[in-house]
């Protein structure tokens, strides 16, 4: 008869009998840790309420001081429009500053000629310069104050509203040597008729001194967005204005930070947990009503959870001096109880390691291990028939799916580009056509009953709107003709000189006041090239074209040199808005719009670099050429 020891070695259920005795373990961790979870969210909860409340104050505060200004404002509305006289305009001026001593400025600018005998410009702005106030008239025409976003925006919406951050610089006046935020609203007679613009100023760092004033933690901080996402306060100096919180997520590919944002810049309030520069915080953001701004208080997760992590790193470190007592108690029965085990995993591990066809030897165990030992070894020997057709099968799918997924996305990019071209161009004729269309219906309804020089200014606008759907339209057809074509015959010898003057003929200035058209020369002589003068006219009037396009003010010029005895180089060269080296190569894509705002259909460079292709050359955007845009096209001299 067996003894009771044969009969424990052989039952594992007799071993694992034994591990129960140490559930007791694991009840104790779950209920210390569903403390912690309880205890962690008490103290979340309690912190989350702590910083709401102090947003809460944050923001009433900063509300109550915007609409003292917008109160002052409105209040003071009456002082211009009751007597309207150069002298009263500038007393106004000065009650108003004596008034509210928070403001940094008041300015009240009049329309153009308003005081005749005092010319276009007359505002009264009054500052504190050394503890006293100051009042000058700002308008002069190096400070045009009626391009000002304060007076243009006001005029044109006829309605009060908040200017976001700006540097208000006037070379032959008071300057403020802080951003301000102003508060502006329209001047009204007494039919109703703007006669100019009140604007009173806040200095920026004082606002966002009152902001930061109060914070709930040592290393909390306020923000203060504006409608496009630019910061108007943060601790960092260098972010103020022109940096906003999407170039901060896009540079550290922060998607929760770009959701904060659009929260924010949407009017939103509310919380969210994000991580900025690697830090977890808690972000708490409200929106300033009267405003297009919000406000966001930083609490850094570290600073709200010091407390509750330093007793729970003491309670933590007990519990595992308490195990490690346990541990060494139970050790030697549990390496006993698992030895046959672990031959169990050094098999597992064998055939994890790809191991299938070798065979396993059968163990001669009588108790549940030898059999599950034994079953496994003959379950490796079937599994062995099977692994290779598997694994051939799991390689054709995976290849066939990586095929389809990468025809799917290449659809569904060019149903996309295609959507947006056949969207875009349909805006783009639909707007000439709709103007052509006003204007004949104009001219059939009586052109006898119009001036002359409305009807010069009449037909100029149709002929350039017609010439806008040609260009559009011949486009259209370039890109038909060359997308089968597989070369281009060059039958003509042209004069860089001549060609250069023949593009320049077919522009017309958007902006002849402030920019001008010019031709370089090279004082090499002339030169005459063997190639297609056709396609090569179209190509440097697109792009003359295009630089006529984005240059407000400045030069568009046109030029050739001589790079070597084979080649020549065309360049195109503007002052305008420029394009970023890293779009140097993106912008020859077809349907490329670096700005869907923008006039074109995004196939101009697309062309431009096929019909230089054919010819045998290249184009290229030049980027070390800074100040605006430089293309540089190379053809060849002489085609054999």
């Amino acid at each position: 008869m067996r003894s009771s020891r044969t009969i424990f070695r052989q039952s594992l259920s007799a071993q694992l009998s034994l591990s129960i005795l140490f559930f007791a373990v694991l009840i104790f961790v779950a209920s210390i840790g569903y403390m912690f979870y309880q205890s962690r969210r008490s103290v979340q909860q309690e912190a989350f309420l702590h910083a709401t409340q102090i947003l809460n104050k944050t923001t009433l505060r900063v509300n109550t001081i915007l609409r003292s200004v917008e109160t002052a404002t409105n209040n003071s509305d009456w002082l211009v429009t009751s007597d309207v006289q150069p002298d009263s305009v500038f007393a106004c001026s000065q009650i108003v500053m004596k008034l509210n001593p928070n403001l940094n400025g008041c300015s009240i600018a009049m329309e153009p000629f308003f005081f005749p005998q005092k010319g276009k410009y007359y505002s009264a702005y009054t500052t504190y310069r050394n503890d006293s106030l100051v009042t000058i008239n700002e308008g002069h025409e190096e400070y045009d104050y009626f391009l000002k976003e304060w007076y243009k925006r006001a005029r044109e919406y006829d309605k009060a509203f908040w200017v976001d951050p700006y540097v208000d610089y006037n070379p032959r006046a008071v300057n403020s040597d802080e951003m301000l935020v102003s508060y502006c609203k329209p001047l009204h007679d007494k039919t109703g008729k703007i006669i100019g613009v009140m604007a009173n100023d806040l200095s920026l760092p004082w606002l966002s001194k009152t902001i930061s004033s109060e914070k709930p933690y040592p290393n909390s901080y306020c923000i203060m967005l504006g409608k496009g996402g630019n910061y108007f306060v943060h601790p960092d100096s260098t972010k103020l204005v022109q940096h906003t919180i999407f170039e901060e997520a896009y540079q550290q590919q922060n998607d929760g930070l770009d959701s904060l944002g659009r929260k924010m810049v949407e009017g939103k309030s509310g919380m969210q947990h994000v991580y900025i520069n690697g830090v977890s915080c808690y972000v708490f953001y409200n929106h300033l009503p009267q405003t297009e701004w919000s406000i966001g208080l930083i609490c850094l997760e570290s600073d709200i959870f010091r407390g509750y992590n330093r007793l729970s790193y003491i309670v933590v470190s007990i519990i595992i001096v308490g195990l490690l007592f346990m541990l060494l108690f139970c050790y030697h029965f549990v390496k006993r109880s698992v030895a046959p085990l672990n031959h169990l995993a050094h098999v597992a591990h064998h055939i994890a390691e790809g191991n299938f066809n070798e065979e396993l030897p059968l163990r001669k165990r009588n108790d549940e291990i030898g059999k599950l030992q034994d079953s496994f070894a003959a379950m490796q020997r079937s599994l062995a028939y099977y692994i290779h057709d598997l694994h051939q099968v799991n390689e054709e799918t995976d290849q066939r799916n990586r095929e389809l997924a990468l025809a799917t996305k290449q659809v569904e990019e060019a149903d996309s580009r295609k959507l947006a071209f056949i969207q875009d161009i349909t805006h783009q004729i639909r707007t000439p056509l709709n103007i052509i269309t006003g204007f004949s219906q104009i001219l059939s309804n009586g052109y006898n009953l119009v001036g002359e020089d409305e009807m010069k200014a009449i037909i100029t606008a149709m002929q350039e709107n017609s010439h806008n759907i040609v260009h559009i339209v011949n486009k259209l057809i370039m890109a038909s003709t060359l997308e089968q074509q597989v070369d281009i015959r060059c039958t003509d010898y042209v004069d860089c000189k001549s060609i250069c003057w023949q593009a320049t003929k077919s522009i017309l200035l958007r902006n002849p006041e402030t920019v001008t058209l010019k031709v370089d020369i090279p004082k090499s002589g002339a030169l005459t090239i063997h190639t297609h003068q056709d396609y090569l006219l179209r190509v440097l009037t697109e792009l003359l074209n295009n630089a006529n396009r984005y240059t407000s003010e400045g030069v568009v010029s046109i030029g050739w040199y001589r790079k070597d005895n084979d080649a020549v180089c065309f360049t195109v060269t503007d002052t305008g808005v420029g394009i970023p080296a890293t779009e140097s190569e993106r912008v020859f894509d077809q349907f490329t719009k670096l700005d869907s705002f923008n006039e074109g259909l995004g196939l101009g460079l697309t062309l431009c670099r096929k019909v230089l292709t054919l010819l045998g050359g290249t184009i290229l955007l030049d980027t070390t050429y800074v100040g605006g845009a430089r293309f540089v096209i190379t053809l060849p001299i002489n085609v054999s």
